[in-house]
């Protein structure tokens, strides 16, 4: 299975413990679909010409919807109403809003 087809598999699961009703799920239903017809961009893409993907995609991910609380409550959220969102060593801290 492809890392593009894991991805759009992962979502599937994503969407099970989300608020689907929330704005934000627009676009990141979006965001899917344009990926899900375009795939990640490619060298003939101009604005990625000088950059390739393949060590990132070519990795083997496992890829899963967490259960844990924090990342439950960040994923209901409405991220247009923020302002800054903290990041220590790409795990979630806090949220300043606006």
């Amino acid at each position: 299975m492809s890392f593009q087809d894991k991805l759009l598999d992962s979502f599937i699961a994503f969407e099970q413990e989300i608020d689907l009703d929330n704005p934000i799920h627009t676009y990141r239903k979006n965001a899917l679909n344009r990926f899900e017809s375009e795939g990640f961009p490619t060298k003939k893409d101009e604005l990625w010409k000088y950059t390739s993907l393949k060590s990132i995609i070519q990795k083997d991910y496992s890829l899963s919807v967490k259960s844990n609380p924090k990342v439950k409550a960040l994923l209901q959220m409405s991220f247009l109403d923020m302002k800054i969102m903290r990041l220590l060593k790409g795990q979630f801290i806090s949220i300043i809003r606006k």
